[in-house]
């Protein structure tokens, strides 16, 4: 069973819903929840419907972000498809168009990868996989999630020149702890 958690305002567009239809006509189920604890509960009920049960993250980086935070705990397969603006986790696994996304979720090619986690000082933690980022890179991307246009490289190249202007130092501390 597939369950797809959409990146908001991409089910609506015209360009995806050829991909979604073809996801939704291999059986797949559109999750509705918007937050982790949400999702977490959505995904408990249909593992218990189905125990063969993919996540399939189709947006961007943090519907990926999203996704791996819901449903890791879990224990769930994960595929991605690349709906989103930048998509640099999907390229990170060689998937760089949306066809080669259901490609790789039909013939079931798994990748293994590190996930990391997070532990924040409040005691909330966080995982992540390909890359974690803080400080100016994080900056940019939050500014890019601003913008309604451009849209793919050019919003980020956008936010990084409007980012420049803003550029100071942050307070950080960083533990790296490599036990497990």
């Amino acid at each position: 069973m597939l369950a797809l958690l959409i990146k908001p305002g991409v089910q609506g567009r015209r360009r995806n819903s050829k991909v979604i239809g073809e996801l939704m006509a291999m059986g797949a189920v559109v999750l509705t929840a918007a937050d982790e604890v949400g999702l977490e509960t959505e995904l408990t009920a249909l593992k218990k419907q189905s125990n063969d049960l993919t996540l399939v993250a189709c947006g961007g980086d943090g519907t990926v972000h999203l996704a791996i935070n819901a449903g890791y705990e879990l224990d769930l397969d994960f595929a991605v498809i690349p709906l989103g603006t930048g998509n640099d986790f999907a390229r990170y696994l060689g998937i760089r168009h949306k066809r080669q996304g259901i490609a790789a979720l039909v013939t079931g090619q798994p990748t293994e990868m590190d996930l990391g986690i997070i532990r924040l000082s409040n005691g909330e933690s966080r995982y992540f996989a390909g890359i974690a980022s803080c400080g100016f890179d994080a900056q940019v991307n939050e500014r890019a999630n601003s913008y309604r246009g451009p849209t793919g490289t050019a919003k980020y190249l956008f936010a990084v020149a409007r980012q420049l202007g803003s550029l100071g130092a942050e307070k950080l501390n960083l533990r790296i702890d490599e036990s497990n």
